[in-house]
This record gives structure tokens, sequence and C-alpha cells, in this order.
């Protein structure tokens, strides 16, 4: 959404688009504008050029709360709902957001999967959930991607992969991280994904996934969120739910 062009003159959206489009990313030079902004910040590189500053909802809507897990929760943006996960067994909390029109997607989802399960098929498999719930027609383009593994204490190993893809006319950012714990053998998984349009991507991006995220990540006074209390915040937490991963 933007604000009415009467006066002849840009929209607040198309001014603060306007002002990063010279915007590079600094890990992905293919990428730029909003686009290049919100790859860095999704792969934990700060950006001091954030269009209007703190992320914030110009058009709030209904208000989220995870049924199992009240920690879970925001403010949507005008125009979306929510499609709550949960799974006991497999100790699933997420959720779903997706625009009205099903063809704009937040998914923010904490899992776990028996064995050793390593971030980039984690990332694979969530194309192809992907695909199912907007359809998305197409060939896959990978325009940016990364992965890393990193061995923890205690037997056990962190990967992670990031994806920036392109499928028919649909723009999608891909984050997974995985601890493997070898002795338990299991793996904490957590996953987020971002789809919309191709020609609307930087907007929503700047209007609606951006200030999601921002909710989830820092409370009223600008301190990280802890879900779990084990001093690990949730940002760079290998399980945001288990006290005992870190």
């Amino acid at each position: 959404m933007s604000c009415s062009k009467d006066d002849g003159g840009n929209s607040k959206e198309e001014d603060e688009l306007e002002q990063v489009a010279g915007a590079v990313s600094q890990i992905c030079a293919e990428v730029n504008g909003m686009e290049a902004i919100y790859w860095d910040l999704f792969n934990g590189i700060s950006r001091g050029d954030i269009p209007g500053g703190i992320p914030t909802l110009d058009f709030p809507g209904n208000q989220f709360i995870h049924s199992g897990y009240p920690a879970l929760g925001f403010t949507m943006p005008a125009g979306y709902f929510a499609v709550e996960l949960s799974d006991q067994q497999t100790q699933t909390i997420g959720v779903n957001v997706l625009r009205n029109d099903e063809k704009a997607l937040w998914r923010y989802l904490n899992t776990t999967f028996s064995g050793n399960v390593d971030a980039n098929a984690v990332l694979e498999a969530e194309k192809e959930i992907l695909v199912s719930i907007l359809g998305t027609p197409g060939s896959v383009q990978t325009v940016c991607s990364r992965s890393a593994s990193q061995p923890q204490p205690g037997n056990a190993v962190i990967t992670s992969a990031t994806a920036m893809i392109r499928s028919g006319t649909t723009t999608a950012f891909f984050g997974v991280n995985s601890y493997t714990s070898f002795d338990l053998g299991v793996s904490f998984v957590s996953i987020q994904i971002t789809a919309a349009p191709t020609t609307e991507f930087p907007a929503t991006v700047l209007n609606d996934f951006l200030p999601m995220n921002w909710q989830l990540l820092y409370t009223g006074g600008n301190t990280l969120i802890d879900s779990d209390g084990d001093g690990e915040p949730d940002v760079t937490d290998a399980d945001p739910n288990d006290p005992d991963v870190q």
C-alpha cells in the first residue's frame, strides 16, 4: 500500500525505494536497491540505509499469536492472514503469513528432524513447499546463495544456507539454519522464507516483510528477543525454543 499521489508527487513508498535505488549488496553484486539491503540483512549483515529507519507497518492488520508458543506473536500487515504451523511430535512451531491474494508469503518455522540434516537439503525441500503454497510455475533461477558449516562443542555441527531465487514471476528469499547433535541423533532446524511477485518484491519487503521481521527480532526497548532464556538471542540461536541449544 502507498500514500496518495493527488499532489502530483511521488508516494512515500516510491520516494523511499528511489532513495535506495543505488544500493548494492555487500555480498552479492548482482543485487541492488531494496533487494540488496534485504539480502544483506537476511544474511546477518547490518545496513544503515533502511528507508525510513526502523521498519514499521504503515497499515497494521490483525495480530497473530501462536497458540502453543505465545512468544511467537506479531502484528501482520493489513490484507494478510496467518496459517499456524504446529506439530508436537516434531516440536514444530511456526506460521505462514499469506497475503489475501495468496501471491505473497512470509514463512517462519522451527522444527526438528531425525538424524543429521544439512541446511542445504532443507532449503531445496522448502523450494518445493513454496511452489505448492503459491503455485509458482517455471524453472528456478538462483540469483545469490551462501552456505556454511561450523563444528560445535559437544559433538555437534551448525550448517546454514541462504538463497535468493526467481521462479516464473515470483522472487523468494530462503534462510535455513540446522543444529545437529550427533549424540542425540537429531537436528534442530529454523526456516525463514519470504516471497512475492517480482515486480512487487522491493515494495513488499519495505512495507510488509521487514516490519514483521523487526517485530520478532526486537522488543520495545530495542533488546534482542531471547525466547528460551538461554542467553543467546533468537536471531543467532540454533534453536530459539530449546534452552539447551544455542
